[in-house]
């Protein structure tokens, strides 16, 4: 979990502190659609989990990228 809040408080240069698991990646954190994609590629690659493409474009919430990689 500390690593995928790590890889979106770096890769959206904003404070740990707000990457919470209920925070909406576009809403509470200022994500476009291709930050998201990009997050997805960036915490496949910290993690060694791959996350498909369907599972990627339904990551909305911190949760939703959490889940994704402790399911795998």
């Amino acid at each position: 979990m500390q690593t995928v809040i790590k890889v979106i408080a770096e890769h959206l240069d904003v404070a740990e502190s707000k990457v919470t698991p209920e925070a909406h990646l576009v809403d509470d954190l200022g994500a476009d659609p291709f930050d998201t994609i990009e997050l997805v590629i960036q915490v496949e690659k910290a993690t060694g989990v791959k996350i498909s493409e369907d599972d990627g474009d339904r990551v909305q919430t911190v949760q939703d990228l959490i889940n994704l990689v402790e399911k795998k």
